[in-house]
């Protein structure tokens, strides 16, 4: 994992790093502060290589068990998680209350960041382990059927498939 994902993640509010799994494979989620001290670790289903997101003290990650769990920041409690068809390796993007993740199932999925229920998915035709970003009202992502996507906010469609 890049310094460069964490340390954006870091605040005065929120002094302390996220990490998915220490040693590759590992099936815990962490918080750890400035020193490394572990502030707590919550355990998932299978091996974490998804990078987290962090929005409103909400941690977003994903897991080889094909979920996408949201853990309370501060105490590691899971509020929700969200079961897919394949593995979640991609790390989800957060905005406007969405959460959008993609997974091995060739779909990218938008949550409610609040209750994690489907609001909507696509599904390509390759597995998506790229991380989708939302820019200019639309979420990008890459899959593995060679294409790039852009999803336009407002209708939801897909704009452009390159």
């Amino acid at each position: 994992m890049e310094s460069s994902t964490l340390a954006h993640r870091i605040t005065r509010s929120m002094p302390w790093m996220f990490l998915p799994g220490l040693f590759g494979g590992a099936t815990r989620r962490q918080a750890a502060s400035r020193t490394g001290e572990v502030r707590w670790s919550s355990k998932a289903g299978d091996s974490i290589d998804s990078s987290p997101t962090v929005d409103n003290s909400v941690v977003y990650v994903g897991s080889h068990d094909h979920r996408l769990y949201a853990v309370d920041a501060t105490t590691g409690d899971e509020y929700w998680n969200y079961a897919t068809r394949g593995r979640v390796d991609s790390s989800p993007a957060v905005a406007d209350g969405v959460v959008y993740v993609g997974s091995h199932d060739h779909t990218l999925y938008a949550l409610s960041a609040q209750a994690g229920e489907k609001l909507w998915s696509y599904t390509t035709g390759g597995s998506i382990i790229s991380s989708p970003t939302v820019a200019d009202g639309a979420v990008f992502v890459g899959s593995n059927d060679h294409n790039l996507y852009a999803f336009n906010l407002t209708s939801l469609t897909p704009e452009a498939k390159r």
